[in-house]
Parts: C-alpha cells; sequence; structure tokens
C-alpha cells in the first residue's frame, strides 16, 4: 500500500504492520482524513487529492477492503449504535451458523407458534383462533436490548475499541484485507494506554495507520513498526540516516531515544535537547 498525494508523489505504508503518521502540512492532514471519511461511506472511487492504493496502484475503496475507522474514540461508548449494529450482525450470523444455536433457536420458534395457535378465547357471540406461522428471525434480533460486560471492573474506550475490531473480525467471510485507521489517539487514550494500544495492533497482523502528532506515542514504538513523517514536499523524513550520523558523531543509540529525536527534529523543536544535539541537528548533516 502507499499513500498517494497526486501533486507530489508516494510514501509507502507497510502492511500487516503498524505504521505512525505525521504530516509536517496540516492541510495534507485535513485531505487524507477526508479520504478516510469518504471510504468508510462509499463503493468506489473517491476524488481527493491525496488516498490510498494497493500494490497495483489501483485506489483503495471499501469495495475491496475491511475498512475500520476511528477518528474520534473518546466518543465510543458500548451503547454506541454502531456496537450495536455489529452484535445484532453477529448473533445473526452465529445463530445462521451454529448448528446447536440454530437447533435451539427452531424448539423455541416452534414452542411460540404452537403456544399461540393453541389458544383459544371463546364467548357467547364469538369465538377466537391465533395463528402464528412464520416468525421473522431478523426482526426479533433487531428488537433485542443488549448489555456488553467486560471481564474487567471498568471498561475503558480500548475495550470498546477492541470489542468492534473482534466483531468485525469474526463477522468477515469473504477474505478481504483488513484495513485500521485510527485518527489522534492521543486526544482521548492516557498517555499510559499507548503501549497496551500498540501491542494490541501489532498482535493483530493488520495493516494498522495511525496519524498522530503525540510524542509520547512515538516513543512507544518499536522497531518493527513504520515511523512515517511527512515534511511539506510530500519527502518522508530518514531516521535511518539519522541514526548514521549520529553514530558517526557520537556513539550507538536506543530506538526510543533516536525517535524523540528524530520526531523534536521533524517538529522543528529544539527546546528540550542538549546544545550539542541541538547544533547537530539543526546543521542538516543528516538530511
Amino acid at each position: 500500500m502507499h499513500i498517494v498525494d497526486i501533486l507530489s508523489g508516494s510514501i509507502p505504508i507497510i502492511e500487516s504492520k503498524v505504521n505512525l503518521l505525521s504530516f509536517e502540512d496540516k492541510d495534507k492532514i485535513r485531505q487524507l482524513i477526508k479520504y478516510f471519511v469518504r471510504l468508510g461511506n462509499t463503493k468506489g472511487s473517491i476524488d481527493t487529492d491525496i488516498y490510498i492504493v494497493d500494490d497495483k496502484l489501483s485506489q483503495l475503496t471499501s469495495k475491496d477492503i475491511n475498512f475500520i475507522f476511528f477518528d474520534d474514540i473518546i466518543l465510543l461508548s458500548k451503547y454506541d449504535k454502531r456496537i450495536r449494529e455489529l452484535i445484532i450482525k453477529y448473533l445473526k450470523f452465529k445463530l445462521e451458523t451454529d448448528s446447536d444455536l440454530l437447533l435451539e433457536y427452531i424448539k423455541s420458534k416452534r414452542y411460540i407458534e404452537e403456544f399461540f395457535n393453541d389458544i383459544k378465547i371463546k364467548n357467547n357471540n364469538y369465538y377466537l383462533e391465533f395463528f402464528l406461522e412464520d416468525i421473522d428471525l431478523e426482526s426479533i434480533i433487531k428488537k433485542l436490548e443488549i448489555d456488553i460486560f467486560f471481564n474487567k471492573d471498568e471498561e475503558d474506550v480500548l475495550d470498546i475499541m477492541k470489542l468492534i475490531v473482534d466483531l468485525s473480525i469474526k463477522l468477515e467471510i469473504k477474505n478481504k484485507t483488513f484495513f485500521i485507521c485510527m485518527l489522534f489517539p492521543e486526544n482521548s487514550i492516557k498517555a499510559q494506554k499507548f503501549s497496551e494500544l500498540l501491542n494490541y495492533f501489532r498482535e493483530l497482523k493488520i495493516t494498522t495507520l495511525i496519524i498522530t502528532m503525540d510524542e509520547l506515542l512515538y516513543s512507544e514504538t518499536l522497531i518493527d513498526d513504520n515511523i512515517i513523517l511527512v515534511n511539506n514536499f510530500f519527502e518522508k523524513y530518514d531516521i535511518d540516516a539519522l541514526k548514521s550520523e549520529y553514530e558517526l558523531f557520537y556513539d550507538s543509540i536506543e530506538w526510543n531515544k533516536l525517535l524523540q529525536l528524530a520526531f523534536l527534529d521533524f517538529k522543528s523543536n529544539y527546546n528540550l535537547i542538549d546544545p550539542k544535539l541541538k547544533k547537530f541537528l539543526i546543521s542538516k548533516i543528516h538530511k
């Protein structure tokens, strides 16, 4: 997969990995978000300047992939309409594919039909009988009240997010590729939860794109994660070059410290860096 800007070029996304993306140009962020919003609502190609293509350079559409979009997870609730719809679909799927559940449903359906069919109401002037010939499964499920319980004292937005992903995966029967996009998790998830969030996505082995501008989130990344820092010219910041130049002039550097330096340099935020490193970064030797 690639992020394509029709005016500037493309940036690779590594499939089945966690990809963290930051743009220096805020307008590029807005354009990409607009694409993702439309991707979730339309089956065809989308007319935007920035979009995602597959390895055959075809624009991704929701017809080709299972797209899971988290735009503002702080608003997620277990009573959210989106979750209710997923649970109803999953229950219907289970009733249609689980032979034991299906047998129990057929028995219950027959009992209810016989119950109403056996009702006789007599009066001096009239006689009433009732007939229930068909109970529509989908209409019954839609009327259900649903509650959700997690195996912990208090759930948080991460639990709700995981539920959405889990149900979406269980409902997939067409073997379409999954693609998860999350916008600015730092706005809705505590920093202490960043590691849990990234580990969860790594274990899924599903292509995940996280758009963020948070230094602390980058500090929780691993070397196998794909870090995409894109400048105003739609060029990817070269973290490997920074590492090579740093180790040439100084010593070996740990991944987390390297990411911190790269992100601060990308943001031109040198206030928290010691003078020697600040001079090194500003010199742009590594770029």
